[in-house]
């Protein structure tokens, strides 16, 4: 398969640029913060340990795929079903339906560009559990969580 056919076009390079600053400091142990997190902040530390071990799995952090992170772009998965795709930063609860969490760490996650596509916009059972744990959590309005369960498939 030709890399340069399977370009994807990465719409947040600022949050590769990010991850790739604090993957490096994760993995050699570094601290994040001083102090136990108050619970509005563990699902983002939850979210960006779950995404670094998922690009760990696809086989992303070589020296390849490390500096297309440093410069905001998108590595290659070497290991796993999906060999040769890109990575791509989606949003599990979609833009159209909880604009609110558009911003919101904790609710991007990294996944293969034709996974990617073939996702889309649906909610199901894993994406409405997500919301009410938000909800709960005071991260979702009553009104996010409202749309989500409407649009639930």
């Amino acid at each position: 398969m030709n890399p340069a056919a399977n370009v994807c076009p990465m719409p947040n390079s600022d949050v590769w640029r990010f991850l790739s600053l604090l993957f490096p400091a994760l993995r050699s142990g570094h601290r994040l913060f001083q102090r136990p997190s108050p619970q509005k902040q563990f699902p983002s530390i939850r979210a960006v340990t779950w995404n670094r071990k998922k690009l760990e799995d696809f086989g992303c952090f070589t020296a390849e795929g490390m500096e297309k992170l440093r410069k905001g772009g998108s590595p290659m998965i070497t290991k796993g079903p999906n060999t040769g795709d890109f990575i791509a930063l989606d949003h599990i609860l979609p833009r159209s339906v909880v604009p609110e969490l558009t911003a919101r760490f904790f609710n991007l996650e990294a996944l293969s560009a034709r996974n990617n596509l073939a996702k889309s916009a649906r909610i199901g059972k894993r994406e409405l559990d997500l919301a009410r744990q938000w909800n709960r959590a005071g991260l979702l309005s009553a009104p996010g969580l409202k749309a989500v369960e409407l649009r639930v498939e």
